[in-house]
């Protein structure tokens, strides 16, 4: 972002650049000069602490240059789009440039600076990393939010359960109970997963204290996973609504699930004062929380 961008009236290179920008809320050249994060501190932190498969910087290139690059032969990475929380920065890029979602995506790093390919059991270490002082803004999706830290909820999601279109349920006249769930073997994430966690919790507040329940189908590291082998037949799952949107009415079918509160709250978490003090976590979850970024499921 060294040079102008070109375009008609209006582009940024005939911007006056030291006027307020009331989208960014600070002056249009100060929020292009800001400077990038550097992440070999954190990134070497969490080295010895979690099981670190690859890594991507995103630089230029965007997402389809880079990660693709931090990948295997064979796989590819799924990004749940609605999940970004892209800074208004590239908003106004976009428009002032005429340029295309693509391209912004193939260009900027559109807010992701690093992307960190892990096993979603390490999920859970971001409390304890803040509790020990090796971060300072963390986001949980389990059903709790570990004692002495402060938390506010920042989205929303819904749990569904999924299966193939030839699957009986699809055939069912009725919803699917919270008893039959339970007894249902399921293709899941691995164990330490948020999404397991909140069905696990929402199975138990429902029918006791520990509902006895099959051994899982599969258990798989990614969520593309769990919805490739639902597609393919393996079993039904249960899946974040925005994870599956993309898929339903083409490989998979939702099924209603009566008896179950299947909502599902995404926390900020940190340490420390009862507000965060000013600096980049709280500007980060300024954003966050700016302009609508608040998604409640229905």
């Amino acid at each position: 972002m060294g040079g102008p961008i070109p375009g008609p009236a209006g582009s940024i290179e005939r911007r006056d650049l030291a006027a307020p920008a009331p989208s960014l809320g600070r002056p249009l050249g100060q929020a292009l000069l800001t400077p990038t994060k550097i992440y070999v501190r954190p990134v070497l932190g969490l080295l010895p602490q979690v099981e670190l498969h690859a890594a991507a910087h995103i630089t230029g290139g965007g997402f389809y240059e880079n990660i693709p690059r931090a990948l295997p032969a064979g796989l590819a990475a799924r990004i749940e789009r609605a999940a970004l929380r892209i800074p208004p920065i590239f908003d106004l890029v976009a428009e002032a440039g005429h340029i295309n979602e693509r391209d912004m995506f193939n260009t900027f790093n559109m807010g992701v600076g690093m992307c960190l390919f892990l096993p979603a059991a390490y999920a859970e270490r971001a409390c304890a990393l803040l509790q020990a002082g090796e971060a300072d803004l963390g986001f949980v999706e389990g059903p709790t939010v570990a004692p002495g830290v402060h938390s506010r909820m920042v989205a929303q999601d819904r749990l569904v359960l999924v299966v193939p279109p030839d699957h009986p349920w699809t055939r069912r006249t009725g919803p699917v109970t919270a008893d039959e769930l339970a007894g249902a073997a399921l293709v899941t994430r691995e164990h330490g997963s948020g999404t397991r966690q909140v069905l696990d919790e929402r199975l138990r507040q429902a029918l006791g204290d520990e509902p006895q329940r099959p051994a899982p189908l599969l258990e798989l590291s990614t969520t593309a996973s769990v919805i490739s082998a639902v597609a393919a037949g393996a079993g039904p799952a249960v899946l974040s609504d925005l994870s599956v949107r993309a898929d339903l009415g083409r490989r998979l079918v939702e099924v209603p699930v009566d008896g179950l509160d299947l909502r599902r709250a995404l926390h900020a978490v940190w340490l420390g004062e009862r507000e965060l003090r000013a600096g980049a976590a709280r500007d980060f979850l300024t954003h966050v929380l700016a302009d609508g970024a608040l998604r409640r499921a229905p």
